[in-house]
């Protein structure tokens, strides 16, 4: 059986999507030690973000598969964004202003968004997550540290349901090389900033 894109894209940018990981990537993201709420606040942020692009891309993608993914996709951000967004004091106001998702939303292949939205940012969003739920865990905050998790296992999913889409949308090795590369440039923006980049 070929290997999935996800797999491929794991193996090409490991060292990145290890770097979500490390112990010193939220110092990295926010330039010094962060605070609870500052980490919340990032996450939180995301989750919006990211549930505004699908949203875009439900409104706007011509094939009905992948639409189909982008509104469940969207359903589920929403869901993380409340769940995050709870840890929060009331009136918090979640931020859209992200370059990453101002260019995904510029993105009309279909095969691009799949594999940039639901399989780049979702890879680094796993890795993220799980470090946000170290963070609180160290910090004795286990119920955060939790839902955190719980996040990570969802979107964990996400990708595997997007490299069954991408299965049958790649029609091409062409088609396969462009959802590699989508993924790719997404976590390479998503990463920029961590050690040293």
């Amino acid at each position: 059986m070929d290997e999935s894109v996800s797999d491929s894209v794991r193996r090409s940018v490991r060292e990145r999507l290890d770097a979500l990981r490390a112990e010193d990537a939220l110092v990295d993201l926010f330039g010094r030690e962060p605070s609870m709420s500052g980490v919340m606040r990032l996450a939180a942020d995301s989750e919006y973000a990211t549930r505004m692009t699908f949203l875009q891309w439900t409104y706007s993608e011509s094939d009905g598969d992948a639409r189909q993914e982008f509104a469940l996709a969207a359903d589920e951000t929403q869901k993380h964004y409340e769940l995050i967004a709870g840890q929060l004091p009331a009136g918090f106001e979640a931020s859209d202003d992200s370059p990453l998702h101002e260019r995904l939303r510029e993105q009309e292949e279909t095969v691009v968004r799949v594999a940039s939205g639901l399989v780049g940012r979702h890879l680094a969003a796993v890795q993220l997550h799980r470090r946000i739920a170290t963070f609180f865990r160290e910090r004795d905050v286990p119920d955060v540290a939790e839902k955190l998790e719980e996040i990570a296992e969802e979107e964990r999913a996400r990708v595997r349901r997007a490299d069954d889409l991408l299965a049958d949308l790649c029609e091409t090795e062409d088609d396969r090389a462009t959802a590699i590369e989508a993924a790719e440039r997404t976590i390479r923006e998503a990463t920029q900033g961590l050690h040293g980049e």
